[in-house]
């Protein structure tokens, strides 16, 4: 009956047999009892009577609905109403697992497996969810020899790639057949169904063409040059479905699902072949689909250890730790706290850790997405009415939203790539004309005027910008940008070549020069922002009216002498903006053509370092800052120093979207005092009563002219500066710096009543910081005008006064030259512009949680002296964000431990589980033995070595010092650097230094201001025989980022212990707040590890490669205390000698250097 049903369905749906060259009867008999056991809930046996029972037109109805690729259930006189929707369930297969799991006693755990069907005790609650629906589909599929299209002719592919063939179940698909047949020979086509017909499981069957499928699609890993390929021996396929298999249960393990009750506990599951029965029944794609185990298998096949990583050279073991730990952490998405010493290669570690992943990431995503998408387009396919076929398409891709949407974003940005890279031409160098302003300058009021049409319901509206495409990126953070750029050329010795972007501030970034000569972030932004809106205005002459108006205006609002000539307009020294005789008709670097160009570069991998893009930037005269800001969203590597990843706000202009993205923050062991810094924010009294002057005199000047929804706001803004230096004048009088909470702080200056958010959104939108800007220069701009010979117009000595203006103050200053051509001007603009952007990052702070912030009062002798800073005593708090959303966080340096006091701020501040959501390692060193002398000197003539505050600076211990000092120096070759706990002692130390230690080395010194040719002066000597030695301070410039390989730095000596000022007034709230929030030890570990921190830092500073040598000497007796050793690095702690005296460190010394010449010699 089958054959003769098989024969009719043959003429009439030839569709459902395409690619079908042999149909196996007796497989199909067996699914057909199968599903009919499971259906009516009857055993193997009665099935099959059951189906010897049917009609043949029961048959055949059967029969059908099987070769359409849908289930039956409930099988009965209708079979139509027993059919299951084709596919059910599919990519949801972490939920089926979950089901199951809440589930678990619905089911025996002795099933029924008479002819490899699965029974459930209580079928009707088996309908309820889709157990066994993956499984059944692969029985079926592989019981009617399913094939997906095309699939012979990429096999015929494959084979040819692998010398030896392919083993399948034991039976070799030899690389002769390739030669023999064609790649769509039906005659190949049949040899290779007769090998999988061979094995006997269906479902198993069905997973070799799986694998086979996706081996097909890795054309990449399977180049004839991959080591990985067997030459001397076929390839086991089966091997990769095992190691799948593998894979799949000991994640299900991890994630505590129903795999337990079988394969992940030890027992057998009976599944074919011995795999999991739960991996048959997984869905094909997904995350928790068999590809992407299937994929990891292969992966870990073809591209092992070296290859794994694609590590440039042969990796030390270190560095294949330290990259499988960050593999770890990403795959696992935890954070991790790690720690690598420098010269031990970390940046190309986490370069081919990181970029290693992220292709193997993308190529699994895409074959998952094509694998979904190929399921979408067959819904409906193998309906005969074309009413149901629509309807179940169209819930079908109802269902697929998501799908679509990913697929809509990657073939946007490979519009996006594939534009980028058929633009990348070299343009000639483009010349500025000196007439050249695409739009003309403005000279008027017009651009200070805030905007008329701006209402109150503007503020507290979110506001829906247009989604940009976006994909899966390394964010790379680290603390400079010559490090971002070390970073960068890095890369450029692998053979990654990600779509790479440098961030950094428009110092870094900008090429208009008169916009660099501010120096100062905050004003170049501000000077950025008018440049740019000044390119659509056109000067402008004033009628005599307005000349009149403003005059009189001003002599009523600044007390301006009646005396001045009649025949000078008060708009000729008065209405001349500075930035037009800076740069007319605005920005020219702001063309949109030139920053696309450079955008285009940037993707196509042209432009990958900052130097490079401004470089290029000044060749087409284009701004590479903004055309960095429009490459970000497509690139796939986006390196950016701190200061943007830990503000929010900076993250939001460069449009830095941390979710699903790994963040990897490099030189991270002072990552809590980073973001402390980064939020920090000091309002000076002069500042703040120039500020209020200038909005003062703005709204004298507009009142007439401004909507009342500015005035109410600008006078919110003058009321709370006023606050502000009113409470500053009270706290003045107290004479002595002290902390105040935020909630005490709000009460006292009166600030609590105030929406602060609402205004600073107002600020934000109204671009008022520009406005007030331009109005301060405007003002300010007549010093560049001759008067008369005795008076000249001083806005800035109005805005410096003490009080706001009246008019009994004298508003002219005498000059000794006529006409005065300085830059005071500028400064001047400085000052109120800085004042502006302070108060409003003032503003910001505070609306910070209020816990997390503390107010640091600083008073003077006088009241204009006195000042406010805001410190973000919590900065862990600051890091919620990035670890809720980012899909893992890597934290890596030379120098992470001590890490408690972090691993504490983490768990309280961002709700995580140390156990866990954390995975912290510490990684030894590269060197051996013999390259590395640590000593601890405690005692010279009897005299302990303490360098406490009240012990280090005594007459005696100072000279023992300089004696200790002096000794060593003769003892050790070349370059030798001291590192003392403050500026203050080390000045002291100075006092005191004798000219023994000048003679043994030259001498060079840190100073607090610094010296550019400290370092390059001291390297020169360094080198020579006699050497030369640094005294510099711990925390300084020198103990952070300084190289000192080789000979620059054969030893390193700490002298004390840098610990904290417990009376400094921050410490000391610093270590109230530890205890108090995070538990009584939490302030002396914090205490504790400020101090290892900073030796540790100082210590990493010699021994930069694996053939490095230096000796490392600790100087005080603190130095033999447990406590203090297990702090010190990992590397250095079993090395550790504890000399007995100072002769006996010396012959140490004497002894490490003479056998490192042996050994160099060797």
């Amino acid at each position: 009956e089958i054959i003769v049903c098989l024969g009719s369905l043959v003429l009439t749906e030839p569709r459902l047999f395409v690619e079908m060259f042999r149909i196996r009867v007796g497989l199909i008999i067996q699914v057909l009892a199968s599903e009919l056991a499971r259906s009516s809930s009857i055993s193997g046996t009665d099935a099959t009577q059951k189906l010897l029972q049917l009609s043949p037109f029961q048959v055949k109805s059967m029969l059908l609905l099987l070769l359409s690729g849908r289930l039956l259930e409930d099988f009965g006189t209708d079979a139509e109403s027993g059919v299951k929707e084709q596919r059910s369930g599919m990519g949801s297969i972490r939920k089926q697992i979950e089901e199951r799991k809440s589930r678990r006693s619905m089911y025996d755990s002795s099933m029924n497996v008479d002819a490899n069907v699965l029974v459930p005790i209580d079928s009707e609650e088996a309908e309820n969810f889709q157990f066994g629906i993956w499984l059944r589909h692969r029985r079926i599929d592989g019981a009617l020899n399913r094939v997906p299209p095309d699939f012979y002719a990429m096999l015929w592919d494959i084979v040819r790639r692998f010398p030896r063939g392919l083993s399948i179940s034991h039976i070799v698909l030899h690389w002769g057949v390739t030669q023999e047949m064609t790649r769509r020979e039906i005659k190949f086509a049949l040899q290779v169904e007769e090998v999988l017909n061979q094995i006997a499981e269906p479902e198993y069957r069905e997973i070799m063409i799986e694998t086979l499928s996706l081996l097909s699609r890795m054309n990449n890993l399977l180049k004839t040059d991959n080591p990985n390929i067997p030459h001397d021996k076929s390839f086991v396929v089966d091997s990769v479905i095992h190691r799948a298999n593998k894979l799949f249960v000991e994640h299900n393990k991890q994630m505590e699902t129903i795999v337990m009750e079988c394969c992940g506990s030890g027992k057998r599951c009976d599944g074919a072949q011995g795999m999991c029965q739960h991996f048959y029944d997984s869905a094909p794609a997904g995350e928790y689909g068999t590809a992407h185990y299937l994929i990891k298998a292969l992966m870990n096949i073809f591209v092992p250890c070296m290859a794994e990583f694609s590590f440039p050279f042969e990796p030390y073991d270190i560095q294949i730790s330290l990259m499988r730990s960050i593999i770890s952490c990403i795959n696992e998405r935890k954070i991790g706290i790690l720690e690598s010493p420098t010269g031990t290669g970390k940046s190309m570690s986490i370069i081919c850790a990181t970029l290693s992943w992220l292709e193997t990431f993308e190529r699994e995503r895409k074959i998952s997405l094509d694998e979904q998408l190929k399921v979408v387009q067959e819904v409906g396919k193998d309906e005969n009415d074309w009413l149901h076929a629509h309807i179940k398409k169209v819930k079908a891709i109802e269902d697929a939203k998501g799908l679509f949407s990913q697929l809509e974003n990657d073939q946007k940005i490979d519009e996006r790539i594939k534009k980028a890279l058929g633009n990348v031409v070299i343009h000639p160098k483009r010349k500025l004309q000196d007439n050249e302003d695409n739009e003309e300058e403005n000279d008027n009021e017009t651009d200070e005027i805030l905007d008329e049409d701006f209402t109150n319901d503007q503020l507290g509206k979110k506001i829906v910008e247009e989604p940009t495409p976006t994909c899966t990126k390394i964010i790379y953070a680290t603390r400079t940008h010559s490090q971002l750029l070390q970073f960068a050329e890095e890369i450029s010795k692998t053979r990654f070549q990600p779509r790479m972007v440098t961030l950094g501030s428009r110092q870094h970034l900008c090429i208009n020069e008169s916009v660099r000569a501010l120096h100062k972030t905050s004003l170049m932004t501000e000077r950025c922002n008018e440049l740019r809106d000044n390119k659509a205005s056109k000067k402008r002459q004033k009628d005599d009216d307005d000349e009149i108006l403003f005059q009189e205006e001003a002599q009523k609002a600044w007390g301006i002498s009646p005396h001045i000539e009649s025949t000078v307009k008060l708009q000729t020294w008065l209405c001349v903006p500075y930035v037009a005789k800076v740069c007319k008709g605005g920005c020219p670097f702001a063309r949109s053509d030139a920053i696309e160009d450079l955008c285009d570069q940037i993707l196509a991998s042209k432009l990958s370092t900052a130097p490079q893009l401004v470089d290029y930037s000044k060749r087409i005269s284009g701004c590479p800052y903004f055309a960095s800001r429009k490459a970000v969203a497509y690139s796939q590597l986006v390196l950016l120093p701190y200061q943007i990843l830990f503000q929010k706000e900076a993250r939001k202009a460069w449009g830095i979207e941390l979710r699903g993205n790994i963040i990897v923050i490099d030189e991270a062991h002072n990552l809590l005092e980073t973001i402390t810094n980064s939020h920090f924010v000091t309002l000076y009294a002069k500042e703040l009563r120039s500020l209020l002057s200038v909005l003062d005199v703005y709204l004298n000047r507009f009142q007439s002219r401004l909507k009342p929804v500015h005035k109410k706001y600008l006078r919110q803004l003058s009321t709370i500066v006023n606050l502000l230096l009113m409470y500053m004048n009270h706290a003045s009088d107290k004479r002595k710096n002290y902390v105040e909470t935020m909630m005490t702080f709000a009460g006292k200056a009166y600030l609590a009543q105030y929406k602060l958010d609402i205004l600073l959104e107002y600020i934000e939108q109204t671009h008022l910081i520009m406005k007030l800007s331009k109005f301060s220069k405007r003002l300010d701009g007549m010093h560049n005008k001759k008067v008369n010979s005795a008076y000249e117009f001083s806005v800035e000595h109005l805005l410096r006064t003490k009080d706001p203006p009246n008019k009994s103050q004298s508003i002219f200053t005498s000059e000794s030259s006529a006409n005065r051509c300085t830059s005071s001007s500028l400064v001047q603009d400085r000052t109120v512009a800085s004042a502006l952007c302070a108060f409003q990052q003032f503003l910001q702070l505070l609306m910070l949680n209020y816990k997390d912030g503390r107010l640091i009062i600083e008073c003077a002798s006088g009241k204009d002296e006195a000042k406010i800073s805001y410190y973000l005593i919590n900065p862990a708090s600051q890091l919620d964000d990035i670890i809720k959303q980012s899909r893992s966080l890597i934290l890596i340096g030379g120098t992470m431990e001590p890490s408690e006091t972090l691993i504490r701020s983490l768990t309280m501040c961002c709700e995580i589980d140390s156990d866990k959501d954390l995975i912290r390692r510490s990684f030894g060193h590269v060197i051996k033995e013999h390259q590395l002398l640590a000593l601890t000197i405690t005692s010279v003539s009897g005299m302990k070595l303490i360098f406490t505050h009240d012990k280090r600076e005594t007459h005696a211990m100072l000279n023992i010092l300089i004696t200790t000092l002096t000794q060593i120096a003769g003892a050790v070759p070349n370059g030798m650097i001291v590192f003392f706990p403050s500026y203050g002692y080390l000045e002291e130390f100075i006092k005191k230094i004798s000219n023994n230690l000048r003679k043994v080395k030259p001498l060079f010194i840190e100073r607090r201001n610094g010296l550019p040719t400290l370092f390059s002066e001291f390297a020169k000597s360094a080198r020579t025989v006699k050497g030369a030695l640094l005294l510099a301070v711990i925390g300084g410039k020198l103990s952070e980022g300084i190289n000192f390989s080789d000979e620059l730095g054969r030893t390193v000596v700490v002298v004390g212990l840098p610990y904290m000022n417990r009376e400094d007034v921050i410490v000391k709230e610093k270590l109230k707040f530890m205890q108090s929030e995070f538990g009584p030890r939490s302030g002396s570990e914090y205490y504790e590890a400020k101090c290892m921190h900073a030796i540790n830092q100082s210590i990493g500073r010699v021994i930069r490669h694996r053939n490095d040598y230096a000796a490392i000497v600790l100087i005080d007796l603190r130095y033999r205390s447990e406590r203090v050793v297990k702090n010190l690095p990992i590397w250095i702690q079993p090395r550790l000698y504890h000399a007995t005296d100072l002769n006996d460190g010396i012959q140490h010394l004497q002894k490490f250097f003479r056998s490192a010449d042996s050994w160099i010699q060797k």
